[in-house]
């Protein structure tokens, strides 16, 4: 999260949907190799892209806190982050057990292609906000 923020910061001016972009595109990226390749590669190299993989996803973390500041007036943004946290729960029960039913009815590889289709939503979602959203 750290260094998602001296990303930010230093090469992007304080643009924070340019690092959630970075963060969410490499981690779909990476696991979508690890899907379409995963059986090739060692236990080396599986583990070097999973370990991949989630620092690219929690590179973000950091700079994704001030969008809610920063894009509402400073009267909404508690509420903005309350709302943010709400559904960011609600959707850690409801997809934990949507991918559960899933990987049941059609196998396993089937929740890993679940799990890049929501990080190509969330990537569409930064690229939509990009546009829109401007310092």
């Amino acid at each position: 999260a750290l260094f998602g923020g001296f990303i930010s910061d230093h090469f992007f001016r304080s643009r924070r949907c340019e690092v959630g972009l970075i963060s969410f595109g490499g981690a779909m990226t990476l696991f979508f190799i690890i899907v379409r390749i995963g059986g090739l590669l060692s236990a080396a190299g599986l583990t070097i892209c999973y370990f991949l993989a989630y620092g690219m996803m929690y590179l973000s973390v950091g700079p994704l806190w001030c969008l809610p500041a920063e894009m509402v007036s400073s009267e909404f943004a508690s509420r903005s982050m309350g709302a943010a946290l709400l559904f960011s729960g609600i959707g850690g029960f409801v997809m934990t057990n949507l991918f559960g039913i899933i990987i049941q009815i059609s196998g396993a590889g089937t929740g890993m292609y679940s799990l890049v289709g929501c990080m190509m939503i969330v990537f569409i979602s930064f690229f939509l906000i990009r546009k829109v959203y401007r310092i």
